[in-house]
Parts: C-alpha cells; sequence; structure tokens
C-alpha cells in the first residue's frame, strides 16, 4: 500500500512540475508574439514619423534584431516565472524541516500544516502521524507507568496489615506465661494464613501470581471467619459490633486473597482514623452469588500525627471491587464513615 501510494504522489508532483512548465511557456510566449509585435509596429511607426525608409535588407535586420530582443526577454521572462511557480512549491519543504526542529524542540507537541497533495504533502502527513503515534505512546507509556506505581503502593500498603497482625500475635503469644494447646494452634493457624496472604501479596508485587478463584462451598461460613479475623485485628482498641443474619449459605467461587485484602483494608482505615470510644459495625449480606460488606465507624475527631490518608486502602478496595464486577460507595460527614462493597461471585460448577 505505501509503496503504490508514493508512486501516486510521485507521478502528481512531477504532474504539477510539467503544468509549471507548460503555464510558465504560455505566458512566455504570449509575452514574446506581444512584445515583439508591439516593438515592430512602434519601430515601424517611429521610422515614419523620422520619414526613414529602411531597404529590404535593412528592414529584414531589423525584424531579426527586435525578435532577438523579445526572445531574450520572454526567455527570462519564463525562467523567473517557473523558478517562482516551483519555488512556492519547494518552499514548502524549508516548512517541513522547520516543522520538523519544532517538533523535536516542542516534544512531540506540534502539527506540520499540510499544504497539496503531492509527495511533500503526504511527507508532512507522515511525520504528523509517526510525532501523534510516538505521542500516543509515551502517554500510554507514562500511564502504565502510573498504574504499575499505583499497583505497587497498593500492595505494598496492603502487605503491612497482615505483617502487622503477625507481630501482634507474635508479641501476645510471648507475652503470655502459659498458653493451651488450643491457643497455640488456633494462633499458629492465624500466623500461617497471615504469612501465606503476605508470600501471595509479594509474589503478585514480583510478578510471579495470578489472582484465581476458589471453589467455596459455603459462602456464610467463610464470611463469619474473615468477619473474626477482622475483629481480631480490632478487639484490642475497639467495641466491635458483626451482623451477619442476612447472609444465606450458598456455593461460589471467590478470590479469598482479594477478599482478605478488602477486609485488611477496611480494619486499617478503622485503626486509624476511627473514634476507638464508639463501637464499629461490620454488616454482611451475601445472597444470589453477590455479597455485600458494609462498615461504618464514627470519625476520630483528634488525628494521630502521621495519619494523613492517601486513600491507598481505599483505592485497592475500589480496584478490588470494579475487577469483581461490583462497586464501593463511601460517604463521609463530620461525625460518621460509612463504606459498602459491593461484589459479585462466579456460580461454584
Amino acid at each position: 500500500m505505501l509503496n503504490k501510494k508514493s508512486k501516486v504522489h510521485g507521478s502528481i508532483f512531477a504532474r504539477e512540475v510539467l503544468e509549471f512548465l507548460i503555464l510558465a511557456f504560455l505566458i512566455a510566449a504570449f509575452f514574446y508574439f506581444f512584445l515583439s509585435q508591439s516593438s515592430i509596429s512602434i519601430g515601424q511607426i517611429w521610422l515614419e514619423h523620422q520619414e526613414i525608409s529602411l531597404t529590404p535588407p535593412q528592414s529584414y535586420t531589423f525584424h531579426i534584431w527586435v525578435r532577438s530582443v523579445c526572445i531574450l526577454a520572454s526567455a527570462l521572462v519564463f525562467l523567473i516565472l517557473f523558478l517562482f511557480l516551483l519555488g512556492q512549491r519547494l518552499a514548502y519543504v524549508t516548512s517541513i524541516i522547520r516543522g520538523v526542529e519544532l517538533l523535536r524542540e516542542t516534544h512531540l507537541d506540534f502539527s506540520i500544516p499540510v499544504e497539496g497533495k503531492d509527495e511533500f504533502a503526504t511527507l508532512a502527513e507522515s511525520i504528523n502521524y509517526l510525532s501523534l503515534s510516538q505521542k500516543e505512546l509515551g502517554q500510554k507509556e507514562e500511564e502504565l507507568r502510573q498504574k504499575r506505581e499505583a499497583f505497587i503502593r497498593s500492595l505494598s500498603h496492603d502487605i503491612r496489615t497482615p505483617l502487622s497482625a503477625i507481630l501482634a500475635y507474635s508479641e501476645y503469644m510471648e507475652s503470655k506465661e502459659t498458653l493451651t494447646q488450643e491457643e497455640t494452634s488456633s494462633y499458629i493457624a492465624l500466623v500461617q494464613s497471615k504469612a501465606q496472604q503476605i508470600k501471595h501479596l509479594t509474589d503478585q508485587l514480583l510478578g510471579k501470581a495470578e489472582t484465581a478463584d476458589t471453589p467455596i462451598e459455603n459462602v456464610k461460613f467463610l464470611l463469619e471467619q474473615l468477619a473474626f479475623e477482622w475483629e481480631e485485628i480490632l478487639e484490642d482498641s475497639f467495641a466491635c459490633q458483626i451482623d451477619t443474619k442476612d447472609c444465606e449459605e450458598f456455593s461460589a467461587s471467590a478470590d479469598l486473597y482479594s477478599l482478605r485484602r478488602i477486609f485488611d483494608n477496611l480494619a486499617s482505615n478503622v485503626e486509624k482514623y476511627a473514634e476507638p470510644s464508639q463501637p464499629v459495625l461490620l454488616k454482611l449480606s451475601a445472597s444470589n452469588g453477590q455479597i455485600e460488606i458494609y462498615q461504618k465507624n464514627t470519625v476520630r475527631k483528634d488525628k494521630q500525627p502521621g495519619t494523613e490518608s492517601h486513600k491507598i486502602g481505599l483505592n485497592s478496595i475500589q480496584e478490588i471491587a470494579e475487577s469483581k464486577g461490583g462497586h464501593m460507595n463511601v460517604t463521609v460527614s463530620p461525625d460518621e464513615y460509612e463504606i459498602s462493597i459491593v461484589l459479585c461471585l462466579k456460580n461454584s460448577l
């Protein structure tokens, strides 16, 4: 396709040059005939006025001399006119070169004007297309870089919550003088669960793992377990209220690691921004392949140092919710903070 277009545009430019030649020649020919006839007539009138009579050889010489001068003048007109017409087109090349320099100086934020339909116009269009493609490529690379950085910040943020839980469990186990076998097994299971979660998030951060749905026989039991882990994180500092009465028992497929990331971020937000003296409500409902998570807490009046919100956790929750065909809504008032999350589950075959 490109070769055919180049041939067509090349013939157009050649035709333009031929048109310039013909036009310049016709104008020069007209100028020659007009100038020669006018000069001969004026010469003859002058000779008659001076009562000078020319012999045939002298008249022939006079005509030859006048026509020679007219030919030289017409040739000069032809050259000037042809070079002028051709120069107007060739000057466009200088405009293209200047446009390329401006593209380089303005980092592709410029467009070369397209004039005519010959190969110079095609060259300008091609340069504009390449600059636009390069600009779009740069924008896409910047978008990918920003998404990658946001992804890294999100996973790094989500790694801290299970890591903090492991540290808290370890310190608690170390501080207690005696632990029953049941308590020890329970805490070890929790530590292993959080460690596995950290490993999965780290693998995602390194690009070694992909999220996958796991068949769940009882969604209600899973949500109760996640609510228990959420309460485990907060119970030392907050009065937690959990409501799971609207959860139905059904089977589905769910991404367990993504669900844990949501509950960890919810708990992290409570720790940073909730008022410890007021209860925190977590309400869960599940039916027809859909989960709704609702959390409400009182907003802390005195913000703790270093707790400025960057909304990394909320962005992470929203990204997960949207990837699961759901959505997230946040309602903030001076006194209360509410967040509602809807997730869609796949039917388990």
